[in-house]
């Protein structure tokens, strides 16, 4: 329960972080929810193992294990490359880059 707690904490931090990253790519904040179904993907996967051990009769919720399962890679692939991935060399929509010649010391000096 209290890694819960501390995942459910952490989750506007992690939202928060990878909005700004989408706008490092001039990308839509909206691309970010898929973020929140991760951490949706993951409580569907743990309540389902609960769901199966407490079973009297156990389920064929194996289907629902796998479909999850590559539904949780794939997100975290998708998220990791938003990691890997450099930002636009330019000014977009969002302002300009936090890296590169465009920075506030630039502008002070």
């Amino acid at each position: 329960a209290i890694f819960g707690l501390i995942a459910l904490v952490l989750l506007w931090p992690r939202y928060a972080v990878t909005v700004k990253r989408l706008h490092d790519r001039g990308l839509p904040f909206q691309l970010a929810l898929v973020h929140l179904l991760h951490f949706g993907v993951a409580i569907c996967q743990t309540a389902y193992v609960f769901i199966e051990l407490n079973a009297e009769r156990p389920g064929n919720t194996q289907y629902w294990h796998l479909v999850l399962a590559i539904l949780f890679y794939a997100i975290l692939a998708g998220v990791l490359l938003l990691c890997l991935i450099p930002g636009n060399k330019g000014t977009n929509r969002y302002g300009r880059p936090p890296r590169g010649p465009q920075t506030q010391a630039a502008d002070v000096f």
